[in-house]
C-alpha cells in the first residue's frame, strides 16, 4: 500500500507513527502466536475426542447388555445404573466438545492466522518505510 510519508514534516511526527505502528506490530504477532498455537492443538484434540467418544460408546453398550443381567436392587446393579449415567453423561460432553474442536473450527482459525500473518506483513512494511522516512530528518 501507498503511504503519504513525504508529507511528514518532522521526525516527532514520525515517532507518533513509529509508536502506534509498533504497538500493532506487537498485538499482531501475539494474536498471531495464540492461533497458531490453537490451530496446532485443533486437529490431535478432535481425533482424542473420536476415539474418547467411540470408547464411551462401546462401554456404555457393554453395560446396557450387561445390566439387565443383574439382580434388581442389588448393590452391582445399582453401581452399573451409575456408571451408565456417567456415561451418557460423558458421552453427551464429549459430542459437544466435538462442536468446538472440529474442522470448520480448524479452517476459521486458520483463515484468522492468514489475515492476521497478512496484516503482520504490512505492518513490517510500513515500519522499513517509516524509519527510512525517520533517517531522512536525521541526515
Amino acid at each position: 500500500m501507498n503511504y503519504s510519508l513525504s508529507s511528514l514534516t518532522s521526525a516527532s511526527d514520525c515517532d507518533k507513527l513509529l509508536q502506534t505502528a509498533n504497538l500493532d506490530r506487537s498485538n499482531l504477532a501475539s494474536r498471531q502466536a495464540t492461533l497458531t498455537k490453537q490451530c496446532n492443538a485443533i486437529g490431535p484434540l478432535s481425533q482424542k475426542l473420536v476415539t474418547d467418544i467411540a470408547d464411551a460408546t462401546s462401554e456404555l453398550n457393554n453395560l446396557n447388555g450387561y445390566l439387565p443381567t443383574l439382580t434388581p436392587g442389588s448393590d452391582s446393579q445399582e453401581n452399573g445404573a451409575a456408571r451408565q449415567k456417567r456415561l451418557e453423561l460423558n458421552l453427551v460432553l464429549l459430542n459437544q466438545k466435538v462442536d468446538d474442536y472440529n474442522t470448520i473450527v480448524l479452517v476459521g482459525k486458520q483463515r484468522a492466522l492468514n489475515e492476521t500473518e497478512a496484516r503482520l506483513a504490512e505492518v513490517d512494511a510500513f515500519l522499513v518505510l517509516l524509519n527510512a522516512r525517520i533517517a531522512e530528518f536525521n541526515i
